[in-house]
């Protein structure tokens, strides 16, 4: 069939009559509709090939169309009827996909599709489609994606996705991830990059689609993407201002007697690794070169080569500037105030040799606000409380006009400090003084309360005269006896004997008389 005719049909019906005087042309026209309640019909239908001969075609459901209806889908090419056998339905169980696996089509020929329905409550319409299966196809990733370093150079080799015919390798476009780096259009069955830094992880990923340009396809969509390649090869850092860490890891495929050979190499002048290092295995992994007679401002090579008795083990060739693999140290941090204000100071790492310093950029942390960027030797600030405890520290990194190397350095040791910390602490000296002090006395008060300690130290002085006084009123005695006995009183220490008890007055009398008390 070279048409659809879900939507209907306009017919046009032309005649003639000839007669004796001439011919007469007669034309009716006639509009013929699919039978069922309008709007019931599938819509939206599509398909779509994956992996390289599974269809899966879907659709929904009429606007119009009862919960009960039910759809049913068959593709049509020539004389072959293929019906869908594995359906896929929605949340009233309506029948609104499938999936045909290597289904008995050719996909660069015209396919029509059929998708009738029913229901009991109503007449569905149908819906009828035509397409090749060939421009719906979602392409595989390429396939047996090889990476091969040289030097600082990348390069990535790879084969054409796998479709369901031949298709040249002019039919598809390509795109390369690497390490987050998109770089599409691309042609062909190869790519070379030198935009490398030696030290960083190489990650590859690559997808594909449709040259739309050569016709090979009306698909416009883009593969999924591959699975990372990460390419394993030799790294190096330097620390301690010239001390050269190389790295490499090639895999646990590489026997462990596998030794390497690292060679630094400078026009005609070539240094020999003598420090190897090892791992769980006993491989050598890395080699250490400490202060190797090297311009760390100019380009060197380094070599690594394997040897093994049963396997070829590939050997890299990477070259560099050793400044730029400089791992800095952090500054050395000075701290001062004034009044509210904190002024910090700093000396510039130490590098291999004088470096001016506008080739570093610092960054410092206080109170765990980061403000980086910061250029020269000093910094003040003035967003600060008094008595607020400070935790400060710093790190640095190359400018980009010394060096190609961005990373910064570690964090410096943690300088703790505080705003008019002398005063505080003597502030919380005197009050804790003070605090101690009252509960003393006061402690002191209650013993001498409890125990009558000040009654022992400090007896109350006798007041015999009272004491007389009530005695005589109590026995009758004459205002002359008393004002003898007043004068008496004069004579402390023979009246205070007797303060305790008072006699009869009788019995006092000759006792005073005998002991000469006039």
């Amino acid at each position: 069939m070279e048409f659809t005719i879900h939507k209907g049909l306009k017919l046009r019906i032309l005649s003639y009559k000839v007669s004796q005087i001439r011919e007469i042309w007669y034309m009716e026209s006639f509009i013929v509709t699919p039978e069922g309640k309008p709007d019931t019909a599938a819509e939206h239908f599509s398909c779509e090939i994956f992996l390289v001969s599974y269809v899966d075609c879907s659709w929904m459901a009429g606007r119009e169309a009862p919960e009960d209806t039910q759809y049913q889908l068959v593709l049509r090419q020539f004389s072959v009827d293929v019906p869908c056998q594995d359906y896929r339905t929605d949340s009233f169980g309506r029948q609104v996909g499938c999936h045909l696996k290597s289904p008995n089509i050719d996909f660069n020929t015209t396919v029509y599709a059929l998708v009738v329905g029913w229901s009991n409550e109503t007449s569905v319409q149908f819906l009828d489609a035509l397409f090749i299966l060939n421009d719906y196809e979602i392409l595989e990733p390429p396939r047996n994606i090889d990476l091969n370093y040289s030097s600082t150079d990348l390069e990535i080799t790879w084969e054409k996705p796998k479709t369901h015919d031949r298709s040249g390798t002019h039919c598809f476009i390509y795109s390369i991830n690497i390490n987050g780096n998109i770089t599409g259009g691309i042609k062909g069955n190869s790519y070379r990059t030198n935009k490398l830094p030696l030290n960083e992880n190489v990650n590859v990923s690559m997808r594909a689609k449709w040259d739309l340009s050569n016709g090979c396809s009306k698909n416009r969509k883009w593969s999924r993407w591959s699975e990372p390649h990460i390419f394993e090869y030799f790294s190096c850092v330097i620390y301690d201002i010239s001390s050269m860490k190389f790295s490499w890891n090639f895999g646990t495929e590489v026997p462990g007697d596998t030794r390497f050979s690292l060679i630094l190499s400078k026009k005609k002048m070539k240094i020999t690794c003598q420090d190897y290092q090892t791992d769980y295995l006993g491989r050598q992994v890395g080699c250490i070169l400490r202060s190797p007679n090297v311009s760390f401002e100019r380009t060197v090579c380094v070599d690594l080569v394997g040897h093994n008795n049963k396997t070829l083990v590939r050997s890299i060739r990477g070259c560099f500037k050793p400044n730029d693999l400089v791992i800095l140290d952090p500054p050395r941090i000075h701290v001062s105030y004034n009044s509210t204000d904190l002024e910090m100071t700093w000396e510039t790492p130490k590098t291999h040799s004088n470096v001016s310093e506008h080739c570093f950029i610092y960054g410092i942390n206080i109170n765990e606000a980061i403000i980086e960027n910061i250029k020269g030797k000093s910094y003040i600030t003035s967003r600060l409380h008094l008595n607020e405890k400070l935790q400060i520290s710093m790190r640095a990194k190359w400018d980009e006009r010394c060096s190609s190397n961005n990373k910064w350095s570690g964090w410096s040791d943690r300088l703790r400090i505080g705003p008019n910390s002398t005063h505080f602490a003597q502030n919380i000296f005197l009050i804790v003084l003070g605090i101690v002090a009252a509960a003393l006395l006061f402690f002191l008060r209650f013993l001498c309360y409890r125990f009558q300690i000040s009654k022992r130290f400090f007896p109350s002085i006798p007041e015999p005269a009272a004491k007389l006084f009530d005695h005589f009123e109590e026995n009758g005695l004459s205002e002359q006896n008393m004002m003898e006995m007043e004068r008496r009183q004069e004579d402390e220490d023979c009246v205070s004997l007797h303060i305790m008890e008072i006699p009869p007055m009788e019995q006092y009398v000759n006792t005073m008389m005998a002991r000469g008390c006039s």
